[in-house]
């Protein structure tokens, strides 16, 4: 996991890229946003300070992110924006709150624009996410700079 940098003033909510990734680099890249208080399951569990800044945080993440992707190569028609947590409940682990910011390529080869994005199970498809490449340092440092902004 890649630390971004924090995606709202109050440092309620942090940008990271996971270990895995549910998009390929080069069809819009994946980057997730999670709460940086501990113990929060869903957007129901957060307080009123952290659902004001959650907003903020999700547009200037995503501006971000399709800036920098563009910039370098990959160009980003919009960015669509999740709150999943749908494998805790196949795994039956317990839910934590994460945003995912799925980036749309206008040349995409697997998660095409303008249809509906898809995802299945890691467990049971494995093939599916196997070769897909997370954004790179380039992307990182470029958002981290658009997020210091």
């Amino acid at each position: 996991m890649i630390t971004i940098g924090y995606a709202d003033p109050s440092g309620f909510f942090e940008a990271y890229v996971g270990d895995s990734c549910h998009i390929t680099r080069t069809d819009g890249g994946h980057i997730r946003l999670r709460a940086t208080r501990p113990n929060v399951k869903g957007i129901e569990d957060l307080n009123t300070d952290e659902l004001a800044a959650l907003g903020g945080a999700i547009q200037r993440l995503s501006k971000a992110m399709q800036i920098a992707l563009t910039h370098n190569g990959v160009a980003i028609r919009r960015v669509n924006v999740q709150i999943n947590n749908n494998w805790s409940d196949l795994y039956h682990t317990e839910p934590s709150f994460c945003v995912h910011f799925y980036g749309r390529a206008y040349d995409a080869k697997v998660q095409k624009l303008g249809q509906a994005l898809c995802f299945p199970s890691p467990r049971e498809h494995k093939e599916f996410y196997r070769g897909m490449q997370p954004i790179n340092s380039d992307d990182i440092e470029l958002i981290r700079k658009l997020l210091l902004d």
